[in-house]
């Protein structure tokens, strides 16, 4: 099987329809890939919309994911035709999984996982996964699955235990089946021009007896490469920062031998500290990081100003600027199996107090495929994770339906309106009867 260019970008768009010029823009900065574009790109969305919108989800959602297939196809213009492969939410977090016209009939199978892990299951932080099965046989007798997943942990300096067992849940309950087809929203491929039309599941309900790869049901690690991307959350700090700590707080500037230089701040990044104490996202590397604080920064500030990166980075003062947004792959692939091309953020977007950032990485398919070897979950799957999820999708509903209703204006027009019918109802009853 030939090499593969995967570019992974992850975002947290904070809620809004993101802008597609500036997104578009910037799309391709952090991607350093050796010949033209990249053949696969996952993008990872956290709070990709309101939580009326993401919870209930269909056409309510839709906008915010098309513009985010906009922006793809701005972004690569002429130099390349890309399709729709999938899209997926748990919640407010998103995954959208897009590949090249020529790479499109190399896709036998997709699955798809989602869990939340807020409050009651909730999906107002959770992770989204999509598996894609690849063979460039025409048995398909070769099938490597490719594993990403787009989470979103629990927030705030001092919920590192709260993450770490985010992590855990994760690996526990999301879980891929092959006897879960694609919803009709997901049902969506491109046709030859890269437009997106409606198709066919890639994923049939079954079994999986027609595929030459076990598709029973596993959780995220299975022996193959996998891409764990999101915003993490974990911070540079244990703590909140004090009302001067800002003063200190990182600035562009070059030399790493200046306090304010970010390398400095790097060295406390929980999560680096929590890997290397084996409490969190196991049997996961990540290249070096030579790119400042991802969050959280002044975005009213950064509205009134013109340059893509000016000389002062503004942050807020009430959170230590840290490195949430990562992407992490799977420790087993050798060098000759998986070549790092670039990790980078790229610049901030006009609705987030995030920045964007992407991971290119050439992933050598018959390397990968001869190192699979069969390393151990960390966390046993939960038996109920079916019916937990269930569950909690049914409160989702709930929760949703009453933020629609009470949030948003198109909502409370129809709250309105059916007070208004149903007390008219009432008064013509009452006049009936008099």
């Amino acid at each position: 099987m030939l090499p593969l260019d995967l570019y992974l970008i992850t975002f947290n768009c904070g809620r809004t329809i993101i802008d597609i010029k500036s997104f578009s823009q910037s799309l391709f900065q952090a991607y350093k890939g050796q010949d033209g574009l990249p053949d696969i790109i996952s993008i990872s969305l956290q709070e990709i919309a309101p939580i009326a919108h993401a919870f209930l989800g269909g056409s309510l959602l839709r906008p915010y994911y098309d513009a985010i297939i906009e922006a793809v196809k701005l972004a690569a213009g002429p130099r390349a035709s890309y399709v729709e492969v999938i899209r997926h939410n748990a919640g407010m977090t998103a995954i959208v999984v897009l590949v090249k016209t020529s790479v499109m009939n190399q896709i036998q199978l997709v699955q798809t996982a989602d869990i939340g892990v807020g409050d009651y299951g909730l999906g107002n932080k959770g992770a989204a996964g999509v598996r894609v099965f690849l063979s460039q046989n025409v048995d398909a007798l070769d099938q490597i699955p490719l594993t990403f997943v787009s989470a979103h942990l629990a927030p705030h300096e001092d919920a590192v235990e709260r993450r770490n067992k985010d992590w855990n849940n994760i690996v526990s309950s999301l879980v891929f089946s092959s006897g879960t087809g694609l919803s009709e929203d997901h049902a969506k491929i491109g046709d030859s021009g890269g437009n997106i039309v409606e198709a066919e599941p890639l994923l049939q309900e079954g079994n999986g007896e027609n595929s030459a790869f076990n598709t029973s049901s596993s959780g995220i690690f299975n022996n193959y490469p996998l891409y764990f991307s999101g915003d993490l959350n974990y911070r540079a700090s244990d703590v909140s920062p004090k009302i001067d700590d800002h003063q200190q707080f990182p600035q562009p500037v070059t030399d790493s031998s200046k306090p304010q230089h970010y390398s400095h701040l790097l060295k406390q990044d929980q999560l680096s500290r929590e890997r290397n104490a084996g409490r969190t996202l196991h049997s996961l590397t990540e290249a070096p990081i030579e790119f400042p604080p991802t969050y959280k920064y002044d975005v009213d500030r950064y509205s009134k100003l013109t340059s893509e990166e000016p000389d002062t980075w503004y942050w807020a003062k009430h959170r230590q600027p840290s490195w949430c947004d990562r992407i992490l792959y799977s420790s087993y692939l050798s060098t000759s199996a998986v070549k790092m091309l670039s990790y980078s953020c790229m610049p901030l977007q006009p609705s987030s107090d995030h920045r964007p950032v992407g991971l290119a990485v050439q992933l050598d398919m018959q390397r990968a495929e001869s190192q699979s070897q069969d390393y151990k979950s960390p966390f046993s799957l939960n038996s109920q994770w079916k019916s937990q999820r269930s569950a909690a999708r049914k409160r989702e509903l709930v929760v949703g339906l009453g933020a629609y209703l009470g949030l948003t204006k198109e909502g409370r027009m129809i709250l309105i309106a059916t007070t208004i019918g149903v007390l008219g109802v009432w008064l013509v009853s009452r006049s009936l009867a008099l």
